[in-house]
């Protein structure tokens, strides 16, 4: 089951145990949340995006407290100039992760990881060599990859008004 409004979004499932839900609620913040590690805090934070939510939603935060698997987290990119330092190379999410919206992690990290591997190749021990080739060969596909991962995130939690009512229509 899923209700959005407003960018906000609430998903709602149940996997073997039917007596068991695991919730996720989806909201594009009007702050930065900057190292918020303190989960009571995350919670809050939860309240009080939601706390006008409508639907389903003031019984889920009332039950949020008593989980005993709670998880919270955003939806962010890091943007590097190299993905090398030292001996050290970055590939895929670790480097490069688009956006789990844009489904383009997979594919980064293959063409990546072929990229890095035939530089090495190609400059027979000389990591230095091989690093920059993969840094100035892979850039342009990752860039172009992040922004289309920051498009689809701008666009999965459009602003739209949705009552109680359609939200309820649109799960049965």
């Amino acid at each position: 089951m899923q209700c959005e409004s407003n960018q906000k979004a609430i998903f709602i499932k149940s996997d073997k145990d039917p007596k068991l839900a695991q919730v996720g609620l989806m909201f594009r913040p009007q702050h930065d949340l900057i190292n918020l590690r303190d989960e009571n805090k995350q919670m809050q934070v939860l309240r009080d995006a939601f706390h006008d939510f409508g639907w389903e939603a003031k019984k889920i935060l009332e039950l949020m407290s008593d989980s005993n698997d709670f998880y919270f987290d955003s939806v962010t990119q890091v943007k590097m100039r190299s993905w090398t330092k030292g001996r050290i190379a970055l590939v895929g999410d670790a480097g490069y992760c688009p956006s789990p919206f844009s489904g383009q992690g997979s594919n980064l990290a293959l063409v990546g990881a072929y990229i890095l591997a035939g530089e090495l190749k190609t400059a027979e021990g000389n990591y230095k060599l091989a690093f920059n080739c993969y840094n100035e060969l892979l850039h342009s596909f990752v860039e172009a990859n992040q922004e289309f991962g920051a498009w689809v995130r701008k666009s999965f939690l459009v602003s739209v008004e949705l009552s109680e009512r359609s939200c309820r229509r649109t799960i049965k």
